[in-house]
């Protein structure tokens, strides 16, 4: 019967950033096609991974098995060591205090050449769906707090169970002392800090101020730059509907995800007042609910913006 080896041992292959890693003597192996199943379900694999097949035991890409199963992994060439890291070796410890629906850990930082590269794992606390994107970036520092060296990450399967990523930088910072998570963007939505955390609730003709039958133009912006314009008629009704009824509060909790970005600006005379999806509460002719709590009205309107720019 055919034993199946995860761990290291005479001829395993080691799929390690693209390089093949043997033991010092030459053995003769076959390939052989094998599938993977994880409870249950099929894992589909790189056709650059191979199995083999030595002497009866069936050895397989421990970095693809490491990562299959949301475990960390590296190679260290220096020691020529393969390390791998779960949810079960050491926490995930590290927030970014403006977004605490992230959490990450367990990293593994090894050199490659002129680059330093960082395996690790990554969980969201309160995923909004089943699978979510994230970006973000990671500093090190050496132990008298000097900047060494940053590698950025991004990935569209993550959610409730860890899930391993790689990242990687310029540089040696493999010996560092600290390292600081920073998250950019959660589901294509930048994540910026609440500049004044005391402000309190309101409501979004309380900002505005201004008399809706004033407004005589909307204009609806998406990140990318498409523009929708409308200066009469049933959508820029419809968009004084949604814009009326919505309420804003502040989050007690920041890490709850926040939604569509967009910008909404309404020009009443010579005044334009700009609704923010992604920015913030800058003056009184702008706002933002990037750090507010969502209801059915924000919901109902960002569902509008999505039809109106399609």
């Amino acid at each position: 019967m055919n034993k199946f080896i995860l761990g290291l041992s005479l001829g395993v292959l080691l799929s390690i950033s693209g390089a093949a890693v043997f033991a010092s003597e030459t053995v003769q192996s076959l390939l052989v096609p094998v599938t993977f199943e994880k409870n249950g379900k099929p894992v589909a694999t790189d056709p650059e991974y191979g199995v083999l097949n030595y002497n009866g035991h069936v050895y397989v890409p421990v970095r693809f098995v490491a990562q299959a199963f949301g475990a960390a992994i590296g190679y260290d060439a220096e020691q020529q060591r393969v390390i791998m890291k779960d949810r079960f070796s050491d926490d995930l410890d590290l927030f970014d205090p403006k977004y605490r629906g992230v959490m990450a850990g367990n990293l593994i930082v090894t050199k490659e050449g002129d680059h330093t590269k960082v395996a690790g794992q990554l969980q969201m606390t309160q995923p909004s769906i089943r699978t979510n994107s994230v970006e973000g970036r990671l500093t090190f520092y050496d132990e008298q707090g000097k900047l060494i060296g940053e590698a950025a990450f991004q990935g569209d399967a993550f959610g409730s169970e860890p899930v391993a990523f790689e990242a990687a930088g310029a540089g040696h910072f493999n010996q560092y002392a600290s390292v600081k998570l920073d998250i950019r963007k959660v589901n294509l939505r930048p994540i910026i800090a609440d500049p004044d955390p005391s402000e309190p609730e309101l409501a979004l003709n309380q900002i505005f101020q201004i008399d809706w039958n004033q407004v005589n133009q909307i204009e609806i912006v998406e990140p990318g730059g498409k523009t929708v314009t409308m200066e009469s008629g049933h959508l820029f009704q419809e968009a004084i509907q949604h814009l009326q009824a919505v309420n804003i509060r502040k989050k007690v909790d920041p890490s709850v995800p926040v939604g569509y970005a967009y910008t909404i600006h309404l020009y009443a005379g010579d005044t334009r007042y700009t609704y923010l999806a992604t920015g913030h509460l800058y003056n009184n002719q702008q706002i933002n609910y990037g750090m507010f709590f969502l209801n059915d009205s924000t919901r109902a309107l960002d569902q509008y913006v999505e039809s109106v720019l399609k």
